[in-house]
């Protein structure tokens, strides 16, 4: 089976369960990988230490457009931020 049919089976909207999956794995312990599958998602994200996690990070955050993500910082600040990225990717 396709890993989206499994996702669907699951009711599992793909977008979202790969946004927070590449979220979570570089902090996910290995010794727990089995609880990001797709038939133990929902349980996976209905623990408090997994929210805590997607809360606070910032790429889901401004896919998202919440609070403390870029779309609501000062407009200044984020052509700073693209200037400096800019640089050092040319060195």
């Amino acid at each position: 089976m396709r890993p989206s049919c499994r996702l669907w089976l699951h009711k599992i909207e793909p977008f979202a369960y790969v946004r927070d999956l590449l979220c979570l794995l570089p902090r996910w312990p290995s010794h727990r990988v089995l609880e990001l599958a797709p038939a133990y998602w929902r349980q996976t994200l209905e623990k408090r230490e997994t929210q805590q996690t997607l809360d606070a990070n910032i790429l889901r955050r401004v896919v998202l457009g919440l609070p403390g993500g870029a779309s609501h910082r000062k407009p200044e600040l984020i052509r700073q931020a693209a200037a400096v990225r800019w640089v050092g990717a040319n060195r």
